[in-house]
């Protein structure tokens, strides 16, 4: 997660202190979710997600959603 957020603030062009404003949140909590010390709640994830132009899944579930959409893993599992 922590990579996946980070580099979606850094696409953007964003600070932390820019997301956190637009999320409505401070900006030390946007800071301890990107370091993965704190955990947000689904709304607060859904509105970084909006933030940064990502789905929630891709920042927040990187690995579990290229497992389901990996077609070699498909292949394998048959």
């Amino acid at each position: 997660m922590r990579d996946e957020l980070i580099a979606a603030r850094k696409t953007v062009g964003f600070t932390q202190e820019q997301v956190a404003v637009l999320v409505d949140i401070d900006r030390s909590f946007y800071s301890h979710i990107e370091r993965g010390t704190k955990t947000p709640s689904l709304e607060v994830a859904l509105r970084i997600a909006n933030a940064v132009n990502k789905k929630v899944e891709d920042i927040f579930l990187p690995n579990k959603v290229s497992e389901r959409h990996n077609p070699q893993h498909e292949v394998e599992a048959s």
